[in-house]
């Protein structure tokens, strides 16, 4: 872990746990079982170096004076901005920390929620008033550091109201047991990871100004919105090859779904186009991403029948002839875009990895971006980067449960080029690698 940290030269990496460490739910008492598991965990973050840990009400169930021992023994920088004693009101563990790496300063405080049936462990301390506790630890933060993040167990609706009430906090980093996107509230964001530990969160932060407010944009949007714009483009098309039948169609009612769903996906486009070009790229922004800790089996998987899990236990389908790949061109006349829907039709094969190369002419075509399709929303790592003129890489990976499974199809990517010449403007595949080497294309000789 600390040769991790070397490695991001020029930013600051930073390991945070919000609450809820080792106990989902509170049941007011703490068996031996219960209790080397939580050692465990704890010995892993000492071995993990975390800068922070926020503790919860049901962490409590282990004990403040264990916590304390264990905090000290191991050194871990356990924090509790409104857990304190009932006597003299002092805090039971360090309320705030404050880091400074490569030039940064970020200050970190935690608050734990009010619980109105404490267990027996709680008759030696007291749980503040959580928006009382961040105005007293805000005024010190806040002359110390550039940058503030609070790792909260209170409820969304509480986070949310934390925000309204104080415009320094920069991010909030829930328990939030759903996983959602990025919520703005006045300058601030709220962060989720869901729960069970299924997932670790990633923030990445690019401050170009410690002028405050720092004014964060989520350029995460910029993503959704491509694949969104690519979804109603796919579609269009679609609609498009199927325009002539339902013309002839005697149905009126069919041509009034084509035309409501037809307008419909137009003014998506139109609203997704009209965003992306009001996005700005600079100043302060950030990208939050969630990444797979294990496979895990969803509840809904649990859940099949016999009939199904038998179906399921057959052996893999290997790679049969193609095409198994088509390409889409969409063009747009009026601004010289063209775009390249790079579509799956039925897998073979389960994809789990996957890579292939991009070939095109660099005098007729300029490549200005790419969006991930609905096939690889969800994968650890998918990218596209650009190997030498005419040519991109496009590969990526996925460990967990969002692999794409035998005889799926979809959007796999779209490539976004803007026409600058007359000559070729076709789009040639090749080199496959990994799930799909013997892959083909639809009407193209492999490369």
């Amino acid at each position: 872990m600390e040769e991790e940290r070397k490695k991001t030269k020029g930013g600051v990496l930073l390991f945070l746990d919000t609450g809820d460490l080792f106990f989902g739910k509170s049941k007011g008492s703490c068996d031996q079982k219960a209790l080397g598991k939580a050692d465990l965990i704890l010995t892993s973050y000492q071995t993990m170096r975390y800068d922070a840990i926020n503790l919860s009400h049901a962490d409590l169930l282990l004990g403040v004076p264990h916590l304390q021992n264990q905090g000290k023994d191991l050194g871990l920088p356990f924090i509790s901005s409104n857990l304190v004693e009932k006597g003299d009101m002092k805090p039971l563990f360090d309320p705030f920390v404050v880091k400074k790496i490569n030039g940064l300063t970020v200050g970190i405080f935690g608050l734990m929620a009010q619980q109105p049936n404490a267990p027996p462990q709680s008759s030696g301390y007291l749980i503040k008033d959580p928006y009382e506790t961040a105005g007293e630890v805000l005024g010190p933060l806040k002359e110390k550091a550039g940058l503030i993040i609070a790792l909260s167990t209170l409820s969304r609706e509480k986070n949310i109201k934390l925000l309204e009430k104080f415009s320094d906090i920069d991010f909030i980093i829930g328990a939030d047991k759903k996983s959602r996107r990025p919520t703005k509230v006045n300058q601030g964001y709220i962060l989720s990871t869901g729960d069970k530990g299924k997932y670790m969160g990633l923030l990445n932060i690019v401050l170009t100004s410690l002028k405050r407010p720092l004014a964060l944009k989520d350029i995460g949007i910029e993503k959704r919105l491509k694949f969104d714009l690519s979804r109603a483009e796919e579609r269009m098309a679609q609609l498009d090859q199927k325009k002539g039948e339902v013309l002839q169609s005697k149905n009126e009612r069919v041509k009034e779904r084509f035309d409501n769903e037809l307008k419909r996906l137009k003014q998506r486009e139109a609203q997704c186009r009209k965003e992306l070009t009001a996005l700005d790229h600079g100043g302060n922004h950030f990208e939050n991403r969630r990444i797979p800790l294990a496979i895990r089996p969803s509840e809904k998987t649990a859940k099949l029948s016999k009939k199904r899990k038998e179906k399921a236990k057959k052996p893999t389908r290997s790679a049969t002839p193609g095409p198994h790949i088509r390409i889409t061109p969409i063009r747009d006349d009026k601004s010289q875009r063209l775009t390249y829907v790079i579509r799956i039709e039925k897998t073979p094969n389960p994809v789990r990895s996957l890579g292939f190369d991009v070939y095109f002419d660099a005098k007729a075509l300029k490549y200005t971006g790419h969006a991930r399709g609905s096939l690889v929303k969800h994968f650890e790592m998918f990218d596209v980067n650009r190997v030498k003129s005419g040519m991109l890489r496009v590969g990526g990976f996925e460990a967990g449960k969002d692999f794409i499974d035998f005889g799926k199809g979809g959007v796999l990517v779209r490539l976004d080029f803007q026409v600058i010449g007359k000559a070729n403007l076709n789009l040639n595949l090749g080199a496959f690698k990994d799930d799909i080497s013997s892959w083909k294309v639809a009407g193209q000789k492999q490369r």
